[in-house]
């Protein structure tokens, strides 16, 4: 069981920030080696390492936009502004929509997905052939709520969250470096008030918890965490991105062609 945890707190770690659609991996897994659903509790738990991974990744820029905060400075209260207005249409979306999404929960769709993603991942402008200085502060309200519709669309299963919200942010003018960040900052709300909804739904849900769950924290914030620097170096350096594209675009043939075999 503790190796069967931690191997999933990786897999949630690695697809949760890589632009290949964490949801996506999981219906895949679960559809072809017969995995049964983790619980509300234990995905909350898994989404938890993750959410420390991004605190822990970007711990200095934290701790100089609580510093702006607490001295009310303009760009810091901005910017978190900028960030919840970001984080609006997916909660919205989320709430009227969670029911049909679950509905979608199929090879079929993920296959979908996946190949939107590749469109997406191919069409983000890389660092050298848009050279921009926007950062998060500098986006008007509008912009930042055109990011969050990019989140809320990101709900399809397979399309991936960390690729349509980066190109979004690229679209709108913001650097590389503030975009992935800009999409990594915007899962931290949506992933606290996840965790939050299951504990009141299951108040005694912590009681489960056991080795093998801390192991699978433990294997979601360290793929994680590699996950972040690996996409912000990809960004920052213009060069390795777009091969994510390639890796979609063949998972979602691989799914159609199983799924056309008779064979997933």
């Amino acid at each position: 069981m503790g190796s069967h945890v931690w191997w999933l707190g990786i897999i949630q770690g690695l697809t949760e920030f890589l632009p290949v659609s964490s949801s996506g991996h999981l219906i895949i897994l679960k559809t072809w080696m017969g995995e049964y659903s983790l619980g509300l509790m234990l995905e909350s738990w898994l989404h938890g390492g993750t959410l420390l991974a991004i605190v822990v990744a970007y711990r200095r820029q934290f701790k100089e936009m609580m510093a702006g905060l607490w001295q009310g400075q303009r760009v810091q209260q901005r910017e978190v502004a900028m960030i919840v207005a970001a984080t609006l249409p997916a909660v919205v979306a989320g709430f009227l929509l969670s029911g049909w999404v679950d509905q979608l929960a199929l090879p079929v769709v993920v296959a979908l997905g996946w190949m939107a993603t590749t469109l997406v991942v191919w069409s983000t402008p890389m660092a050298a052939s848009r050279p921009v200085s926007h950062e998060i502060a500098d986006l008007t309200l509008w912009q930042a709520l055109a990011v969050g519709v990019a989140q809320a669309v990101a709900l399809w299963p397979g399309f991936s969250r960390s690729a349509a919200t980066i190109l979004a942010g690229r679209r709108m003018g913001l650097t590389p470096t503030a975009a992935a960040r800009l999409s990594f900052w915007m899962a931290i709300p949506t992933v606290t008030g996840a965790i939050v909804l299951t504990l009141a739904q299951d108040p005694g849900g912590l009681g489960r918890i056991s080795g093998a769950w801390l192991m699978g924290l433990l294997g979601a914030f360290a793929s994680g965490l590699f996950a972040i620097q690996w996409i912000r170096k990809l960004l920052a350096s213009a060069k390795g991105y777009p091969r994510f594209g390639y890796y979609t675009l063949l998972a979602a043939l691989a799914v159609i062609l199983t799924q056309w075999l008779g064979l997933g």
